[in-house]
């Protein structure tokens, strides 16, 4: 059901005991928001129809505002073991969807160059698109043997750059990186530990043309300006550029695949039919409406079933059997980051060096995973040693905590979490980490993420309980 006026209430009234799904879909995000908020308290205050005839409602709220999940949440709350709650709610953010698929259809690891080990990624575009789309890189591209730079190209580049970075203090220092790489000449590094390079200029400026002739060796190239025609403009400048250096200068220079933005299918095939098939046999779509909104991509594509079922295994292995703890209950933070750690599985395929790894086809898809039974524990359990695991443990806990930067969480020093911790009544144990967790989560600070084991030893031996929820445990990956 799609509702498009003030009719809503009255509708829903007709059909309670119905099962529903309720798609808040309009243009406007703000009231998509507001309406989904008035939906869940009606079903709260709904106390004329028995218990046992009411059924399962299913809301999804269009909403790319940052705070959409943490109203949503708060006005859903949460529901006991006993009595859970009537209804899943689930954010549709454009953006952090399209950066997600974009990444799983068109995996970082296939631009990797096998000669020098490095990974070089232009993002041409920095608005709400490519801003999701460099969180994303920042803990999809934690390889551990691979240097990745990232270069942003944008008019307000640097300075969307400094508020990206006031909401995200610590992104991506987790990429590896040469520490002997030297700054771009055109490029401005603003936080030294991580090698995110930001240029400002004009996609039709001259200096934008001496940028990208710097950059000739990116291997992944995105190019979202939200209007279709400047995206394909520019994509089609680049290309050409590039291609210029590679005849005038440097054969050796490889042909890049474009990533663009299109939001319409009847726009591609517009600009494709403008030009040399050859030439747009190197530009690939993403983002289009379908892969938003298609019936296969709400609550129901690849990711999101990789995702369940990895959540599933973690509530196997904690023995969490309450109806809450489902993932269809989960709040939206922890259903990204679950979908974020099942994307990461066929990148920890790929680079796994186990001879019986390189078996599973790099093609296999994440929902064939799923089918088989098989989750990423699953699939290293069987076929990786207690070394090989360890080391799948310590990437993909680097993988996690370059996650919750994204999220804007930030690492703290020991000392300063003894400190705090001391402030807390001991003799109620569990009152005291639950208010240090509550309060660690109003400052985004998380005590799991830090640069090494004794960090987390020493914050396990602090809090006592390596079990807890506060306490991130390595052998939970």
């Amino acid at each position: 059901m799609i509702f498009t006026d003030q009719s809503e209430i009255q509708l829903l009234k007709q059909l309670r005991k119905q099962d529903l799904t309720i798609m808040e879909m309009g243009n406007d995000e703000e009231v998509n928001l507001q309406k989904s908020v008035e939906i869940i308290r009606y079903f709260e205050n709904d106390t004329k129809i028995p218990e046992e005839d009411k059924k399962t409602i299913t809301l999804y709220t269009v909403s790319s505002q940052p705070e959409a999940a943490t109203i949503m949440d708060n006005v859903m709350g949460r529901g006991t073991e006993t009595q859970p709650l009537a209804y899943h709610q689930t954010i549709l953010n454009e953006y952090k969807r399209i950066a997600f698929k974009l990444l799983h259809d068109e995996p970082l690891y296939k631009y990797v160059d096998d000669k020098t080990k490095q990974l070089d990624i232009m993002i041409v575009g920095f608005g709400r698109m490519g801003q999701e789309v460099l969180k994303a890189i920042s803990w999809a591209g934690c390889f551990p043997y691979i240097d990745t730079n990232v270069h942003v190209i944008s008019r307000k580049a640097v300075e969307n750059g400094k508020s990206l970075l006031s909401d995200c203090p610590e992104l991506g220092v987790d990429l590896r990186h040469n520490s002997g790489y030297l700054t771009p000449a055109y490029g401005v590094q603003l936080n030294p530990s991580a090698p995110i390079y930001y240029y400002s200029a004009e996609s039709t400026g001259m200096e934008f043309d001496q940028i990208i002739r710097s950059l000739t060796h990116c291997r992944y190239i995105v190019v979202s300006l939200g209007n279709d025609a400047s995206t394909m403009e520019t994509a089609l400048r680049i290309y050409r550029l590039i291609m210029r250096e590679r005849y005038l200068n440097d054969m050796h220079i490889e042909i890049p695949e474009i990533h663009v933005r299109i939001h319409s299918d009847e726009n591609m095939q517009i600009f494709s039919s403008k030009e040399d098939r050859t030439v747009f046999s190197h530009f690939i779509q993403f983002g289009n409406n379908e892969d938003i909104y298609g019936a296969d991509q709400v609550g129901q594509s690849e990711l999101d079933h990789l995702a369940e079922r990895v959540h599933n295994v973690y509530r196997s292995e904690h023995n969490l059997q309450d109806e809450m703890s489902k993932y269809a209950y989960l709040p939206e933070f922890e259903k990204n980051a679950n979908q974020a750690a099942a994307m990461h599985v066929l990148y920890k395929l790929h680079f796994f060096d186990n001879v019986s790894m390189r078996k599973i086809e790099e093609k296999t898809s994440l929902i064939e995973l799923e089918k088989k039974n098989q989750a990423s524990r699953e699939i290293f359990d069987s076929l990786a040693s207690d070394e090989e695991r360890e080391r799948i443990a310590d990437w993909e806990h680097i993988r996690w905590q370059a996650y919750m930067r994204t999220e804007g969480y930030i690492s703290s020093p020991y000392e300063q979490m003894e400190k705090l911790f001391n402030e807390y009544d001991k003799d109620d144990w569990q009152k005291a980490v639950r208010e240090m967790r509550g309060a660690l989560r109003e400052a985004r600070i998380h005590p799991a993420i830090g640069d090494n084991e004794i960090h987390l030893k020493k914050i396990s031996t602090l809090i006592g309980d390596p079990n807890d929820p506060l306490y991130f445990h390595k052998n939970d990956c």
